[in-house]
C-alpha cells in the first residue's frame, strides 16, 4: 500500500514538469510556478489522510461492567 502511495505522489510531483504545455494552458503559469502549490497539496493531503487513519478511536464505556 505504501509503495502505491509513493508512486502516486511521485507522479503528481513530476507530471507538471513533464507536460509543460498543460502548465502553460493556465494563463502562462510555468511548471516551476505550479510545482510548489501542487507539491504542497499532495503533502497536505497525505498528512491529513494519515492523521485521520492514525487518530485514536474514542473509548466507549462498557455498559455491562456495572
Amino acid at each position: 500500500m505504501h509503495g502505491i502511495t509513493l508512486i502516486l505522489i511521485a507522479w503528481a510531483l513530476i507530471l507538471p514538469y513533464l507536460m509543460p504545455s498543460w502548465a502553460h494552458a493556465h494563463r502562462g503559469f510555468g511548471p516551476a510556478e505550479l510545482g510548489l502549490p501542487l507539491g504542497a497539496t499532495v503533502v497536505l493531503g497525505v498528512v491529513c489522510y494519515w492523521i485521520v487513519m492514525l487518530w485514536p478511536a474514542s473509548k466507549k464505556k462498557d455498559s455491562s461492567a456495572r
